[in-house]
């Protein structure tokens, strides 16, 4: 039945929106590297991609991507969904993780006879960690709506594995019939909305 769907479809959303965070995740903190600490070599060809890719509406290039690759798996839909959040996040990280290694504090670590992977891991890492986990939770609000988006055109998980957005793509075959409709898009729509919040949640003082 439509519920029994709908509760099965949350572990596909779940999944993919789990696995695309945390790729999207990876991918950040690894351009973000070779942004911030490689060499002049490598750091011009990493900016190149990353403005690239987030040139290009997200959207476009997972539907263009998922049309092309043909592979519906989630976890080839994860990474389709993950790389052009991870490269429009990659810049602000590799900034921001920039600023960090400069700061006094860093500095002084150094002069005190720090090792470079000691100061990276125990002082700049932990700078980034909010701006990673930001990246995350949009992340996965997004693969929520994007799974729903490829499922309604053809593109998602194939059947039988049931999706939100595949209840959506039947109710276009059953003259729009609301309660398949409404349940799946309200459940995709308060999911992203739930991460999305969670995403721009101000920090607790501590």
């Amino acid at each position: 039945d439509v519920a029994a769907r709908l509760i099965h479809g949350a572990r596909t959303s779940a999944a993919l929106g789990a696995g695309a965070a945390g790729l999207a995740a990876l991918l950040v903190l690894g351009l973000a590297l070779a942004i911030g600490l490689g060499p002049g070599r490598l750091r011009a060809p990493a900016l190149a991609v990353c403005d690239a890719i987030a040139s290009a509406p997200a959207l476009l290039v997972t539907l263009v991507a998922a049309a092309l690759v043909g592979h519906r798996g989630l976890i080839a839909l994860a990474a389709l969904i993950a790389v052009p959040r991870g490269a429009d996040t990659a810049r602000l990280v590799a900034a921001q993780l920039t600023a960090e290694l400069a700061a006094p504090y860093v500095v002084a670590a150094r002069g005190l006879g720090a090792s470079p992977a000691r100061v990276l891991v125990r002082h700049a890492l932990p700078a980034v960690w909010p701006a990673l986990a930001i990246a995350a939770a949009l992340t996965a609000a997004t693969a929520v709506l994007s799974e729903a988006a490829l499922s309604f055109l053809g593109l998602g998980p194939p059947p039988p594995t049931p999706s939100w957005g595949e209840l959506l793509a039947q109710a276009t075959q059953h003259d729009l019939r609301w309660w398949l409709s409404v349940p799946a898009g309200l459940a995709a729509t308060l999911t992203a909305a739930a991460l999305f919040a969670l995403a721009l949640a101000p920090p607790r003082a501590s």
